[in-house]
């Protein structure tokens, strides 16, 4: 469950067509899939055994879907502030802004893509990781991404597991495992 967030327009913003009753949905992460040990095992939405953001495997894509379709010239605009935070070892704090943002120039073939409503975070696919074992990582989505629709919708909420809404941003957390 996510915070919910102030929406940012009015008007359309399933695609530019309202919801039933007229009335236009929040633009909202709504979860995050992973690559992960035994996925499958997860039961139900009340009993997780195996939730997408515990024992990521250190080559994994994060892929994050949205409840709208994101605006490509947003994603654009916004994907310099699209970022992988590390939290630093032996490092209590939970405030993201003291966590490491994952040095991309060690790795300049990682990449941020989109399509349709999803934005995924992918490692270079030569064996090369930035992820390290059994680390906490947090996603990070600025709230600057809008929908398609018309008007267009800033990103407002976060529904998916561990996601929450903090300031100008949408930040989803995950641990990796050991492989």
């Amino acid at each position: 469950t996510g915070v919910i967030a102030p929406p940012g327009g009015g008007g359309g913003g399933n695609g530019g067509i309202p919801s039933p009753g007229g009335v236009a949905e929040q633009f909202s992460l709504a979860e995050v899939e992973t690559a992960r040990t035994n996925p499958e095992t997860e039961a139900d939405e009340d009993d997780l055994t195996n939730p997408p953001h515990k024992g990521v495997y250190l080559c994994s894509a994060i892929q994050a879907r949205f409840n709208h379709t994101v605006d490509a010239e947003s994603f654009t605009a916004s994907k310099d502030a699209l970022l992988i935070k590390q939290k630093p070892e032996n490092n209590a704090d939970e405030d993201i802004d003291s966590w490491t943002t994952v040095d991309s120039s060690a790795m300049p073939s990682y990449a941020w893509n989109h399509s349709g409503q999803y934005i995924t975070f992918e490692h270079p696919g030569d064996g090369a990781t930035l992820f390290q074992k059994s680390t906490e990582y947090a996603a990070v989505y600025p709230r600057t991404l809008t929908d398609t629709g018309n008007p267009p919708f800033p990103l407002a909420n976060c529904t998916a597991t561990l996601c929450e809404v903090e300031g100008d941003r949408v930040v989803w957390r995950f641990t990796t495992g050991d492989i």
